[in-house]
């Protein structure tokens, strides 16, 4: 596979394998690329968990399970030592 990159991209690259912190341009690309990867699937990831906790939320609310705004706010600064 090859890529065409931007020359300021290019020259990034360049300094790093100057400083050593790389061995090739392709374990820098292969690093980067891994780390861009990872955290796309960790925002999936967490994008599904907050859906998941609003859709528990809005049942909850439905059968009167919930708490006001004023309990929820008086909790949150017990919890993090927060007055008012």
């Amino acid at each position: 596979m090859e890529i065409t990159l931007n020359p300021e991209i290019q020259a990034r690259i360049e300094e790093k394998l100057r400083n050593g912190e790389f061995s090739s341009a392709a374990a820098l690309v292969e690093q980067a690329l891994t780390l861009f990867l990872e955290s796309d699937e960790m925002d999936d990831a967490e994008f599904l968990a907050a859906r998941s906790a609003v859709e528990q939320g809005l049942e909850e609310a439905k059968k009167g399970e919930g708490i006001s705004l004023e309990e929820f706010d008086q909790m949150m600064r017990a919890r993090h030592g927060i007055s008012r």
